[in-house]
């Protein structure tokens, strides 16, 4: 499945883009800036915006349909499992808890995120990724999680009680709470979880670009 039509895909980008922007914005105002940047949250809908923004920006300088993944798709399948990843810990691992926090948490959790997957299945070729690229993938968990140490234990940088009266942005990943041992498990899981889900988008991916090329060939055959 692939929708080629230039105009809507840069669209649908922009309204991630202006999205993400705004969430980031309004969810910053209500954070101190060493809070706002320890959260996966605020750093994978970063990088979502970033790419969009710089995938606009090559298709509309490019003049082409096809968007930058193309160009750059470890960066889309990366950024795409990452905020798929927010969502599904913001949604399942916090408990549904953000309604007590303002709009801008549905932006980052939910809207971005859904909006970034669908813009991969309406608008991206597919057959793109390779058997092992799911392997690589966790890898921006286990980067955020190394940064979280550095930041602890390197900067001293804790959250000051805003939503959580810990050294660490989430729960499951309190060492001080729980334990260097159960973090570690945790850890371990979420890998392995990450690679699951990255093989769910392998699984997906690889679907719908034989569904594609019988339905060339069948109307070629026509």
């Amino acid at each position: 499945m692939c929708v080629r039509n230039r105009v809507a895909s840069i669209v649908w980008k922009a309204i991630i883009v202006v999205v993400g922007i705004a969430g980031l914005i309004e969810s910053g105002s209500k954070l101190p800036a060493g809070e706002f940047f320890f959260y996966f949250t605020s750093l994978s809908v970063m990088a979502a915006v970033a790419y969009f923004a710089l995938s606009i920006l090559v298709m509309v300088r490019a003049g082409r349909d096809s968007p930058w993944s193309v160009w750059a798709p470890t960066f889309k399948y990366l950024v795409t499992i990452a905020v798929t990843v927010t969502f599904l810990i913001a949604h399942f691992l916090l408990g549904g808890g953000l309604g007590t926090l303002g709009w801008e948490a549905y932006c980052l959790h939910y809207i971005v995120p859904i909006m970034t997957i669908l813009d991969w299945l309406l608008f991206d070729p597919k057959g793109n990724m390779g058997r092992t690229d799911p392997l690589v993938w966790p890898l921006s968990m286990v980067a955020y999680f190394v940064y979280v140490l550095v930041m602890v234990y390197g900067f001293g940088v804790r959250m000051g009680g805003s939503l959580l009266d810990s050294r660490f942005p989430y729960a499951f990943i309190d060492i001080d709470a729980l334990g260097v041992g159960q973090v570690a498990i945790t850890v371990v899981v979420l890998v392995v979880a990450f690679v699951v889900l990255g093989y769910v988008f392998f699984g997906v991916d690889a679907l719908l670009a034989r569904l594609a090329s019988r339905r060339g060939t069948g109307a070629h055959e026509a």
